[in-house]
């Protein structure tokens, strides 16, 4: 083999590999994410594909004239055979065009859109002719919801919510996987110790004494290890403890009136009430002052509350009590059934 045929053989090897990376390299190019534009595939499109429930968006149908008339009109709009909207029409003669469009809002289900023309006739027409096209073909189109209004829809969407928390995860806890904070304690369900119990002991003035000068007579540590073990052993009760929690907050609120009500009926003790003077702290004083037979009623109140408060607060004190009361029961159905 000569050196010439080396020569244009190596060349001829380059070119064609040259042209055939010219070849490829535009499809790769080519190879890009896609928005719902360009020549359209149906008769009807939307001003915004997909949508979502809520979202106001407008439908449009084209309406060609290649006729010597002017045509004009009514195109109506309906969404699963209901009427949603009507737009007038009038379309230039000899290839007029014209985009007729309505605006609607969007609602979760399955749509079944068409438009038709009513009442379509040309101008100046002594031969009363009519359209010969006057109904689009039927879109259909699905609208999901969209909760967090992230452009996923609930559908496909693994945390409807944005909570941090998935839906699976959020329905083995039991918590709502369409709201981030599902007993709206605001307090989000991925951050809060008990996502099912409202949190409402933050309260200010004799509430937060109140809720102190109890909670404090049994250490916190105690109380929050046995709310875990009760909440954590068994779903049963998990929802006795959520149940006793739940409890022991309408107390404090119930607690407040009470003794808010007992000190304004104290003579001369009115504008001396303080957080440290709720609770027992105004029930001692009441009764050693012999201010509980100006409203004995009142006091007995509060003493209850005190009392219901005490044991619905501390979960030892609950669960040993509640014990206590199954077992009695067990006994009583036992000497019954076997007498």
């Amino acid at each position: 083999m000569t050196t010439l045929s080396i020569i244009f053989r190596s060349t001829l090897s380059f070119t064609l590999l040259g042209l055939l990376f010219s070849a490829t390299v535009p499809s790769v190019a080519l190879a890009q994410a896609t928005s719902s534009a360009g020549i359209a595939k149906e008769a009807m499109w939307f001003s915004k594909d997909p949508f979502f429930a809520g979202d106001k968006i407008t439908l449009y149908v084209p309406v060609y004239n290649s006729s010597t008339n002017r045509l004009e009109g009514i195109v109506a709009f309906f969404d699963n055979g209901i009427a949603i909207g009507r737009e007038n029409l009038k379309v230039d003669a000899n290839g007029g065009f014209q985009a007729v469009g309505v605006t609607w809002t969007a609602t979760a289900g399955n749509h079944r859109f068409t438009a038709k023309i009513e009442g379509g006739h040309f101008a100046d027409d002594a031969a009363a002719t009519v359209p010969s096209s006057t109904a689009a073909p039927e879109a259909k189109r699905f609208a999901d919801n969209d909760t967090d209004k992230d452009g996923v829809g609930d559908k496909t969407d693994a945390d409807d919510d944005n909570d941090g928390l998935t839906d699976a995860e959020e329905k083995r806890a039991g918590t709502d996987p369409l709201k981030s904070d599902s007993d709206g304690d605001g307090i989000p369900d991925k951050t809060d110790p008990r996502p099912l119990v409202r949190d409402t002991t933050a309260v200010s003035g004799a509430a937060s004494g109140a809720a102190g000068t109890i909670s404090q007579k049994i250490p916190e540590v105690a109380r929050e290890t046995a709310s875990r073990i009760a909440s954590s052993s068994m779903p049963i009760l998990g929802q006795v403890e959520d149940w006793r929690v739940e409890r022991s907050v309408s107390a404090d609120d119930a607690i407040i009136k009470a003794t808010d009500k007992v000190a304004a009926t104290t003579t001369g003790r009115a504008d001396k009430v303080t957080p440290a003077e709720v609770g027992w702290d105004v029930f001692r004083s009441g009764i050693a002052g012999g201010d509980v037979v100006k409203s004995p009623w009142d006091y007995v109140k509060l003493f209850a509350l005190l009392l219901w408060k005490l044991l619905v607060a501390h979960p030892i004190v609950f669960y040993v009590v509640l014990g206590i009361i199954l077992l009695r029961i067990i006994f009583t159905l036992w000497g019954f059934i076997f007498r």
